[in-house]
């Protein structure tokens, strides 16, 4: 792979993540229980832009739909298992859940705009 082709994914990958967990975790700030939102946030942000960063240095040519989808959905629910295992599946019982629809969207980015 070119390494303008994998820079060009990997800022991809990150903006893209960012984006994605910041927008899942915005819910976070109507949730009155928590006492500390903006650390949440931050957190989910920083996991979605290191799951794209991931998933762009997984992934190589040439690039299928399956493939990109596949690696997506597994980095996302592995990122989500580190989560849930840091904080006791019981405490965030949809995290894995989030996290593998998360890598499945950025798989699908990476592979439109990724090249």
């Amino acid at each position: 792979m070119n390494a303008s082709v994998w820079q060009r994914r990997a800022w991809v990958g990150i903006g893209a993540g960012l984006g994605l967990g910041a927008l899942g975790a915005a819910g976070i700030f109507w949730v009155p229980q928590e006492p500390r939102p903006a650390q949440v946030f931050c957190a989910a942000a920083l996991k979605g832009a290191l799951t794209g960063l991931l998933l762009a240095g997984v992934l190589s040519e040439p690039l299928s739909w399956v493939r990109a989808l596949l690696g997506g959905a597994v980095l996302g629910g592995l990122m989500g298992l580190v989560v849930a295992l840091a904080k006791g599946y019981s405490a965030a019982p949809y995290v894995v859940q989030a996290s593998v629809i998360e890598g499945l969207l950025l798989g699908a980015i990476l592979k439109k705009w990724g090249r």
